[in-house]
């Protein structure tokens, strides 16, 4: 997806989609209903491009809102995020250094993609580092 801000600023940002070209309309900007299934659903497809869109258009906006620069760079940069993507994700947010705290964020946001045991090792993970913190604490090393 090419995102043009103006006529000299553009970034193409990947969306993760690929189709041959010649099930591409340029002229609407949406995928031929000829699409074999062996590419996805054209519906599922469609509504995944929009939804890109969008998140790149909130981008711009934020970066706008938040400084007086080309957009173009914050976008590139932080267009990768998952798509439940938060402010405080983005480049130039404060960090949080709070262990935990990155572990529930990224706890979160794998939580539609990956299965259920994944989310549980992660947590078992976290459980298990706060008993060694405390053992650590106990037991004066």
């Amino acid at each position: 997806m090419q995102y043009c801000y103006s006529a000299e600023q553009r970034v193409v940002l990947s969306t993760g989609i690929g189709i041959p070209l010649k099930y591409w309309n340029r002229k609407t900007g949406r995928i031929s209903k000829d699409l074999p299934l062996v590419y996805g659903d054209v519906q599922t497809l469609d509504t995944s491009i929009t939804e890109k869109l969008r998140k790149a258009e909130d981008m711009v906006t934020y970066d706008l809102k938040q400084r007086d620069t080309c957009p173009m760079k914050f976008i590139s940069d932080n267009f990768h995020l998952n798509n439940n993507w938060k402010l405080e994700q983005m480049s130039d947010a404060e960090k949080n250094l709070d262990v935990y705290w990155n572990i529930d964020d990224y706890v979160e946001s794998k939580r539609s993609i990956v299965k259920r045991c994944t989310i549980n090792v992660m947590n078992a993970m976290k459980a298990h580092l706060k008993s060694f913190e405390c053992f650590r604490k106990n037991d004066n090393f």
